[in-house]
């Protein structure tokens, strides 16, 4: 992963919106019902 502007947490920020984003899709939904337990 490159390193953007250099500010020390502007990927975890950028990483944690795309989590609470994907997880919130049908999809991941879709994804964690259909995992095994």
């Amino acid at each position: 992963m490159c390193n953007r502007r250099g500010a020390p947490y502007g990927w975890r920020q950028w990483l944690l919106s795309a989590l609470i984003i994907a997880s919130t899709t049908p999809v991941a939904w879709a994804f964690w019902y259909s995992a095994p337990d």
